[in-house]
């Protein structure tokens, strides 16, 4: 069974697997973009008198199927995970979706501006240093530990009145309150589970000794918390406690790795190590690019050190 044939056979027998009061519902298949332009195939339930539907996405069905899982069986997940997503959503129902209902629940993330083209044509944004963008969204309360949200889109914005300028304000108050930046040996963070919450040396009085590896900048949720580089001030304050410049690889949407700049590596070492990372271990939505930041404690400047990705760009366009 193709992919496509997977996906219309999911449509058009979903309504068997849930129940009854949907039976009247409408089945749609829609191409959803995610982050880094990664388009994904949502499944949508549309009952009868609702205008709204949870969005239930289905290529880790369709791999799961590939690999001996039984159709119903699978259906029948699916069926689950959308009345989970409708509970859920029922917040969504009862938001207070003006200015003053979302202000506080306002946060950034940060995303590669050029593998996120598509997706930043839609949704507010705004740019930041060494092709990044800033992109603010309404966190919202969950019981799970991935948390929920609402991308805050141009037609979201124009529909409530809300200002850009505003948002991006509001949304760095919101995340540097409620998830400040946490800067922690490597080492640290990996074996956490067996001592205890790693250190936290960010706004340390006096620079980190002995750091055989990286630090890690992430935020106490551990959710896109690579946005903690670029909140105000966050640079110069890891100079302080790193004790001079620093490269930056960026890990993923969720940490950064911080190295002082040393003769270990050279930077295009580090940018080799990002690629090869990215390629074996993170998730494509969750890739921040195949290159390496450098902050001039000097010249209080962040720059790109290399970029593997224009580089690939330029050996192609030959």
């Amino acid at each position: 069974m193709t992919e496509t044939e997977f996906y219309n056979r999911v449509k058009n027998s979903i309504l068997n697997y849930l129940p009854q009061d949907f039976e009247n519902s409408t089945v749609m298949l829609q191409d959803v973009m995610k982050n880094n332009d990664k388009k994904l195939t949502g499944l949508a339930v549309l009952r009868k008198g609702h205008s709204l539907s949870p969005v239930v996405y289905l290529e880790q069905f369709y791999e799961a199927h590939q690999n001996g899982e039984p159709f119903a069986e699978v259906c029948a997940k699916i069926a689950d995970m959308y009345m989970d997503s409708l509970h859920k959503g029922r917040i969504y129902e009862s938001m207070d979706m003006s200015y003053e209902g979302i202000r506080d629940k306002l946060r950034l993330k940060v995303v590669n501006t050029k593998n996120n083209k598509e997706v930043l044509k839609n949704v507010v944004s705004h740019n930041a240093e060494c092709g990044f963008s800033l992109v603010p969204y309404i966190d919202i309360p969950s019981d799970s530990s991935d948390g929920a949200m609402i991308q805050i889109t141009k037609d979201l914005a124009e529909r409530f009145d809300y200002d850009p300028e505003e948002i991006i304000k509001d949304a760095t108050v919101g995340t540097w309150q409620h998830d400040p930046p946490m800067l922690c040996k490597i080492e640290d963070m990996l074996f956490s589970f067996v001592g205890g919450a790693p250190t936290n040396y960010y706004g340390s009085e006096k620079p980190v000794d002995d750091i055989s590896s990286f630090l890690v900048l992430t935020s106490p949720s551990g959710m896109y918390g690579s946005i903690e580089l670029f909140m105000p001030g966050v640079q110069e304050e890891i100079a302080k406690t790193v004790g001079g410049s620093y490269y930056v690889l960026p890990s993923s949407v969720h940490e950064v790795l911080i190295m002082p700049e040393t003769d270990r590596f050279s930077k295009q070492e580090l940018a080799e190590m990002v690629q090869e990372v990215n390629r074996m271990q993170v998730a494509p939505e969750d890739q921040l690019g195949n290159k390496v930041l450098r902050y001039n404690a000097d010249m209080h400047w962040l720059t790109t050190a290399v970029d593997l990705d224009k580089t690939k760009a330029h050996v192609s366009e030959r």
